[in-house]
């Protein structure tokens, strides 16, 4: 069996801007020769082309990310059973972004 993730792949420069399009997919080509997994999961432009199982996901951006060590990487990814997950990566390093859920205090003056 498997766990299939839709995975959304955003490039930004050392100026945190997101880079423009044909600098991205010059990227992400590039990582297509390193990961073929990652062409089934991603399209040229970053946005997700069908959910797949790719599970090597962040290990093989962490490694790709040295060959870039100024870009920033952004992945979000959202699981077939709802979960999402938003990670950055540069440099080899990896930051894992946790959801967390907040309610808003009580007030009564919305009670109705």
């Amino acid at each position: 069996m498997g766990y299939y993730t839709y995975y959304e792949l955003s490039i930004y420069d050392q100026n945190l801007k997101l880079m423009t399009n044909s600098h991205h997919e010059d990227i992400i080509k590039q990582l297509y020769v390193l990961y073929p997994e990652a062409e089934y999961a991603i399209e040229e432009t970053g946005n997700p082309r069908q959910s797949t199982k790719w599970y090597d996901c962040y290990d093989d951006i962490k490694e790709f990310s040295k060959r870039f060590p100024w870009l920033l990487f952004r992945i979000d990814g959202e699981g077939e059973s709802g979960d999402e997950s938003l990670t950055y990566v540069k440099n080899g390093k990896l930051q894992d972004c946790r959801i967390t859920k907040v309610y808003e205090e009580y007030d009564e003056s919305k009670l109705i």
